[in-house]
């Protein structure tokens, strides 16, 4: 297998961990295929973890700092690569609408510029129209999950404070989705906690430790598939089997992060690119959404097919160039 590398000994600070980078890996290589046509199963078992991965990945960093300098450090972190991506993608989206989509070049970027405000995840008809960004919500939602958090922690009323914040984000997704996916924030930062704690009081290191957990866990997870869950969609807060879906969701992050812990110990080619994936999962978010968002693929595939292996040859050297800025 190679030679073996130390990983992760005392809690984790902001430096790079490879075991970490290679979860982000697994995670963003699941949000691309979750994206398309796979058979029910394997979506739910995608799904059951892939979104909740990044959340509590995320949550291991955390730090309490003053709110202004939390606002500040996330719209730059967060933010800033959320809109660059949505102008990228209104510049597209106007310059194909005549001869791709055959629409108007005003509507289309009005269009695009109403989608990239809101920053829903899914299309919406109710009380009005909302046209989704698509996976971009992730950021509006992480954004608001740090910035939750941080008012938690610096306040000192954490479980009170992430309780109300759970619950309302919750119950008023029936009633109205709210712009810049504020309220899939509120829910998600139980999972953004989640991270903070495990890393607080180094239970990822006692976990990593010992075979039989993850082994109990495999099997709860697959106990979990087979009764129904996986159903869990934070970009409109549908957790299909309530509490069951979310412990399904955390008992499949160990299974992964275990995996991963496990792959970063050895020197070999798909721990490389993993840790590529990882370290790049950002960019590659990024990349997927504004092709997802204006290529319809299965037009392609029926129509000119040949172009279908030079898009993705652009996409990926698009990835791998920025990548090694």
């Amino acid at each position: 297998m190679g030679t073996t590398n130390s990983s992760c000994d005392k809690p984790v600070h902001r430096k790079r961990v490879e075991w970490i980078d290679v979860a982000k890996g697994i995670g963003i290589l699941c949000v691309i295929v979750g994206h398309y046509t796979i058979p029910e199963f394997w979506g739910r078992l995608i799904f059951s973890f892939h979104m909740p991965l990044f959340f509590i990945l995320s949550g291991i960093f955390f730090k309490a700092t003053p709110m202004k300098q939390m606002l500040l450090k996330k719209s730059q972190q967060i933010l800033k690569p959320y809109f660059l991506t949505c102008l990228i993608t209104i510049f597209l989206a106007a310059f194909l609408a005549p001869t791709w989509y055959h629409t108007g070049f005003l509507n289309t970027i009005k269009e695009w510029l109403w989608a990239s405000f809101y920053g829903s995840g899914v299309n919406y008809t109710k009380p009005f129209a909302i046209k989704m960004i698509g996976a971009l919500w992730f950021l509006y939602a992480m954004f608001w999950a740090f910035m939750i958090l941080n008012f938690a922690e610096r306040y000192k009323a954490t479980l009170l404070l992430l309780g109300l914040s759970i619950l309302l984000g919750y119950k008023t997704t029936h009633l109205l989705w709210l712009p810049f996916s504020v309220q899939a924030g509120m829910v998600a930062v139980g999972y953004l906690y989640t991270g903070y704690l495990g890393n607080k009081f180094g239970l990822f290191n006692k976990y990593f430790e010992k075979r039989w957990p993850a082994l109990l866990f495999i099997f709860l997870w697959g106990a979990g598939l087979y009764f129904g869950c996986g159903r869990l969609y934070m970009v409109s807060n549908f957790y299909g089997k309530r509490f069951w879906d979310v412990l399904v969701s955390l008992i499949a992050c160990l299974v992964v992060f275990k995996a991963s812990y496990l792959l970063a110990r050895y020197e070999n080619i798909l721990k490389r690119f993993l840790l590529f994936c990882g370290r790049n999962s950002l960019l590659i978010l990024c990349v997927h959404i504004i092709e997802l968002n204006l290529i319809d693929w299965g037009r392609l595939f029926h129509s000119v097919p040949v172009l279908i292996p030079y898009i993705l040859f652009v996409k990926y050297v698009v990835i791998l160039s920025v990548g090694q800025l």
